[in-house]
């Protein structure tokens, strides 16, 4: 049944009789140009620590972690608000970044662990978009997988020699 229908859609396209299915462009990013001197106290060794875990609750109350999921910590700056306005909030976008090679110099990557805990030491101080993923997947109909949940992030203010404590979740 679904591949005759499929097999109708893509007649009535090939007459005219159907527009072909619409492709959005991903957003273009208008950067400020990078200053180095932004990006210069985060490329050196801090005494701050930034710990925490990346959890979802579903609407059944079951507990969805982040188990082996990418966290980043990027500085926030002129730079990167745009990315991160524009792209890095947004989980469809989740794999792209700035090509500025300070921008991927001061980025600091983890993996969570089972738990979807994560640490970060030797953190400078200054601002940070957090952010990690929490995904899982549910039943599908469709030929398409069922792809619950999403990106959970904060931005958090580092101080040195402290020791934050983040809950990444909704």
């Amino acid at each position: 049944m679904k591949r005759g229908a499929l097999l109708v859609v893509l007649a009535l396209m090939a007459l005219g009789c159907m527009p072909p299915p619409r492709v959005i462009p991903d957003p273009v990013v208008q950067y400020l140009p990078i200053s180095a001197e932004e990006y210069a106290p985060y490329l050196k060794a801090g005494t701050a620590q930034v710990t925490g875990q990346a959890f979802l609750k579903t609407r059944g109350g079951d507990v969805k972690v982040g188990a082996g999921s990418p966290v980043t910590l990027d500085p926030i700056t002129s730079y990167s608000r745009p990315w991160w306005n524009n792209l890095g909030s947004i989980y469809q976008y989740r794999g792209m970044k700035p090509d500025a090679p300070e921008f991927s110099q001061a980025r600091k990557e983890i993996i969570a662990d089972a738990q979807g805990r994560f640490v970060f030491s030797n953190v400078p101080a200054g601002s940070y978009f957090l952010r990690s993923e929490v995904t899982w997947e549910a039943p599908s109909t469709g030929y398409l997988p069922n792809i619950q949940g999403g990106l959970v992030f904060k931005e958090i203010v580092v101080k040195e020699g402290e020791k934050v404590d983040v809950i990444l979740t909704w």
